[in-house]
């Protein structure tokens, strides 16, 4: 079934049946320096390239109908940009019928600033939009769209979305070494996620070939960072080793912890995981380092330990 694959393992969706509204070829409006589907020329010709939707349906619905274990997710991804698709609001309304599993897209959102393509989505259940720049020439290195006003058109689309879509509204940040993750850039790009209000900003680096060859994974610590500049919202970093195979300063990962924690408390574990993901030694010790300086504290509640600033008293009730 050529439209239809999974369903894979996702870390944002669990485990999700993908959906390909094109014909198996690279099908966009960008030509992502990042894209694990190579470098091309964002030519945007979807609708001759578009698949058709009965068929599409009818390929997932049969996919569906043959698993024996629970599906989290029906995704619209794939080969390209959905939103370039002529008819996405009609398969999602297809898939609507022959599945009750929820259904979510994952976009660029470059075209969100289009009033026929919000309508078109409005049917999903979660939109996954990307935001990683917060200025137009990193915009531009980071995807090379077509055409000028690119980024402030997908900056107000995303806004406009929002205001409209009742869906969950989860927002991508992909951080690449170099480009997007210094820290200035990183504050002027939490001030952009707070006026578009997604319900939560999820982290993803690019693990997997590109594009380009110099396109590489954040340290470890810039990760962490992310984390911290964009507190308000809900984050998820993943984890992972960094580019190398560990943190060369383990300083850095430190203190870029003791940022985030300077925002929200963290779990224990959490924080033990990443200092060993970034390959710090003997992460327990460097936790009780931490905790030393007088930064953070640990708070014990029936769900687990968790680290919390100093400021916060006693009585600092930690959700769970």
């Amino acid at each position: 079934m050529r439209h239809v694959y999974g369903p894979v393992a996702s870390g944002r969706l669990g485990r999700s049946l993908g959906v390909d509204p094109f014909l198996g070829v690279k099908t966009c409006n960008f030509d992502c320096t990042y894209c694990q589907l190579g470098s091309g020329d964002p030519a945007g010709r979807g609708p001759t390239r578009s698949a058709d939707v009965d068929e599409v349906v009818e390929q997932a619905r049969r996919a569906m109908a043959a698993e024996t274990e629970a599906v989290d997710w029906v995704t619209i991804s794939g080969a390209g940009e959905p939103t370039l698709h002529p008819e996405l609001g009609m398969m999602i309304d297809g898939l609507r019928r022959v599945t009750a599993t929820p259904i979510a897209v994952v976009t660029n959102g470059s075209r969100l600033h289009r009033r026929e393509v919000r309508e078109a989505l409005s049917g999903a259940d979660a939109v996954l939009p990307t935001l990683a720049a917060a200025e137009p020439g990193v915009h531009w290195l980071m995807h090379r769209p077509r055409g000028l006003g690119a980024f402030r058109r997908h900056v107000e689309g995303l806004r406009e979305f929002r205001e409209s879509y009742r869906g969950r509204f989860w927002l991508e940040v992909m951080l690449v070494a170099g480009v997007n993750d210094d820290r200035e850039h990183l504050k002027a790009l939490a001030r952009l996620v707070r006026r578009i209000r997604p319900d939560e900003v999820h982290i993803t680096r690019p693990t997997r070939p590109g594009a380009e060859s110099w396109v590489t994974e954040p340290t470890f610590a810039a990760l962490i960072r992310a984390t911290a500049a964009l507190h308000g919202v809900v984050v998820r970093p993943g984890r992972a080793v960094p580019a190398g195979g560990r943190a060369h300063d383990d300083e850095g990962v430190l203190e870029a912890i003791e940022g985030a924690l300077r925002r929200r408390p963290l779990r224990e574990r959490e924080v033990l995981s990443w200092l060993e993901h970034a390959g710090v030694d003997e992460p327990a010790a460097a936790l009780d380092r931490l905790v030393a300086r007088g930064g953070v504290r640990r708070v014990a509640r029936e769900s687990g330990a968790f680290l919390v600033p100093a400021r916060v008293g006693a009585d600092f009730e930690v959700r769970r």
